[in-house]
């Protein structure tokens, strides 16, 4: 048999890290199992007000996305495509999105009509909150992001832009290369991951250059309208938690295809 080639530096540097990754995996996991647990006693047993009632179950909601997060890294599990009901979830990620796009604004704009993607509800979460955050930071305080979602022939398109200076030259030709990021202090994880976890789904995100703002899209496969008419929602759960709480929603602009 002949023996593997010798892996370059980039793959020995990317292979440790993954595997020190996956240390921290571990042992992240044990620690959000710790916190969830404490979320779901303080929610079965204290009187809490309502307000913080519904921050613990909020925080809990975070905690239980890590978890799986986590296990998904450990355990190479891909989450299975779901209809997605795009706009009702972009809805209801509101509060989850602004305060990813911090320090700038956010709006969401919305195509009249909605439209259903096939994709995992967690993993365009996460993605899009990896978009969003990138733009929050570029545009800074003051700046706006928008994300406006779109129907296309069998697609349905989420943009994110904001009012940043753009992407810098020299980094566009690895503009998706993990650790390759043109913010100071930036990663380059963001784009990759948001990437690697919508092509699980047959969807991907891509540079739009030439606009006024900086634009990425995510590009996803539309799903067809359920012959019952019930309306899917953003999670497979229909949107409800494992507290049964619905997802917080925000004001959504409507516009036209």
């Amino acid at each position: 048999m002949t023996p593997p080639p010798p892996a370059s530096d980039e793959e020995a540097r990317l292979l440790r890290r993954g595997l020190l990754a996956c240390a921290a995996a571990h042992d992240l996991a044990n620690a959000l199992t710790v916190a969830s647990a404490q979320c779901t006693l303080l929610l079965r047993t204290a009187p809490l007000p309502a307000g913080a009632r519904s921050q613990v179950e909020a925080l809990d909601e975070a905690l239980l996305r890590a978890m799986s997060l986590t296990r998904r890294i450990l355990h190479r599990r891909p989450r299975p495509s779901r209809p997605v009901e795009v706009d009702a979830a972009l809805a209801a990620w509101g509060s989850d999105l602004r305060r990813a796009a911090a320090p700038a604004t956010l709006e969401v704009e919305v195509a009249a009509g909605g439209g259903r993607a096939r994709v995992d509800g967690d993993d365009l979460l996460r993605a899009l909150g990896n978009l969003v955050r990138n733009a929050g930071a570029a545009a800074g305080s003051g700046g706006a992001v928008v994300v406006r979602s779109s129907r296309e022939a069998g697609e349905v398109v989420i943009a994110v832009e904001d009012t940043g200076p753009g992407v810098r030259r020299e980094v566009l030709a690895r503009l998706f290369t993990p650790f390759v990021s043109g913010r100071p202090g930036g990663t380059g994880l963001g784009l990759a991951g948001a990437r690697a976890l919508l092509a699980e789904h047959g969807g991907e995100v891509r540079h739009v250059p030439g606009g006024p703002r900086t634009r990425f899209e995510v590009r996803l496969p539309a799903a067809p309208a359920p012959a019952d008419g019930r309306v899917v929602g953003s999670r497979p759960e229909d949107g409800a938690g494992r507290s049964g709480a619905p997802a917080v929603s925000c004001s959504v602009h409507e516009h036209g295809p």
